[in-house]
């Protein structure tokens, strides 16, 4: 999700083109207009102020002696409920959403709990994006004057993701990037070759505008930037729900829940998505792990419940990351920092359940278990001929290098 700036403005956006909409088609229809047109209008009128009404409910529900159901919420089965909440959240504030999707796993059936956990990880699978890359020549020339119009439909915001190798002459060759066609709105300028400068942000709607001027002196690599589109949607809403619901009772949570399920789905999505859909699940992994440190704790346990080879793949993600931002001077990208994070959690809860050994095996490849255990064998080898030791390291490095 965008900031709360970005979202602030973007729900603005939307009101006012809603407006304009029921505006220009009213104005189409003329006082000719049919009795069957206007009852559609009020009937939807009436559906947006339904849905006003239930979130305000919903987020000042009591504490006590009333439950919500699927049938107080107009559901077949449980499982559809988060498809009501999404229906909320899409039209009303963040904070007020947040409040009422702690009322609900607070106020349901706790039977409820898995089937509402199932929608909410098939939710964060689905992926919308698109994404559109927009470079410079490299290097750029003198007296440039480029200017564009980027549209993406569909979105509700738009991230902008700058390459590490930006640069252009600092003071004398800018790039301005804007939500309106003049650059005021939301204007955002860049200039110079620091990396802490060129940072990623958002920009609320569907639409933004560029222009990179440069003087006629010296020039530099230019710039790179990739567009991805956003949407405020079913991702959204089955990240809140989970991470409402991991931050519950730890007792409400394990006896209710099927974590190994859970813990195998949200690694599924953190390899699936990319940009911040991909950190918003990473915080959701690390708070599936916390929960496990916390259960064994509060219980005599020693088997873990969820399976930490499934992240392999992440740590596959994650040594390649490593490898290109490797440059000690500037800032880890936010996905290696978090990804730091992760495995040094998981790392530490394989510790507190006795198989780090195993976990770590587990993580490695075939090959790359062959490479470290002769390496090893290497090592050991060179320590023996130092001290004039002879063993069976040594004996069989000997061998090698007789072949």
């Amino acid at each position: 999700m965008p900031d709360n700036d970005v979202v602030h403005e973007l729900l603005l956006q939307q009101r006012a083109k809603s407006s304009k909409l029921l505006r220009k088609e009213l104005d189409s229809q003329g006082k000719s207009g049919s009795r069957d047109y206007l009852n559609k209008v009020n009937l939807a009128i009436s559906v947006l102020w339904a849905r006003h009404v239930l979130m305000a409910l919903l987020s000042d529900w009591p504490r006590e002696r009333f439950e919500i159901t699927h049938t107080i919420l107009g559901c077949k089965e449980s499982g559809v409920i988060p498809c009501i909440l999404d229906l909320l959240n899409r039209t009303e504030c963040q904070d007020m959403f947040t409040k009422a999707v702690k009322n609900v796993i607070r106020s349901c059936y706790h039977t409820d709990l898995q089937s509402m956990v199932s929608t909410s990880c098939y939710f964060m699978e689905e992926n919308h994006f698109s994404t559109v890359i927009i470079d410079s020549e490299h290097p750029y020339s003198d007296n440039a004057n480029n200017s564009d119009t980027i549209q993406i439909e569909g979105a509700a915001y738009l991230s902008i993701k700058f390459d590490d190798r930006c640069v252009t002459e600092e003071g004398c060759d800018e790039l301005v990037i804007s939500s309106s066609s003049d650059l005021q709105q939301d204007r955002h300028a860049f200039s110079g070759p620091t990396k802490r400068l060129w940072k990623s942000f958002d920009i609320p709607g569907d639409t933004l505008y560029y222009k990179f001027t440069s003087d006629c002196s010296s020039t530099d690599w230019g710039y790179r930037f990739t567009v991805i589109a956003g949407k405020v949607g079913r991702f959204d809403t089955g990240y809140l729900i989970l991470n409402e619901l991991l931050s519950a009772d730890v007792d409400m949570v394990y006896r209710n829940i099927d974590m190994c399920k859970l813990w195998s789905c949200l690694v599924y999505v953190a390899c699936k998505q990319i940009s911040r859909q991909r950190l918003k699940t990473l915080q959701l992994l690390l708070r599936v792990m916390h929960t496990q440190s916390r259960n064994l704790q509060r219980k005599d346990s020693s088997s873990l419940d969820i399976d930490l080879s499934l992240l392999k793949p992440l740590w596959q993600l994650y040594r390649n990351l490593s490898k290109d931002s490797a440059d000690f001077s500037s800032v880890a990208p936010p996905i290696v920092r978090a990804l730091t994070e992760l495995f040094m959690v998981a790392e530490n809860l394989a510790d507190e359940y006795c198989i780090v050994t195993e976990y770590l095996a587990k993580l490695q490849s075939e090959e790359e278990i062959r490479h470290t255990a002769f390496q090893g064998i290497v090592n050991v080898a060179a320590v023996s001929a130092s001290i004039g030791l002879t063993n069976q390291a040594y004996n069989a490095v000997i061998g090698l290098m007789k072949k």
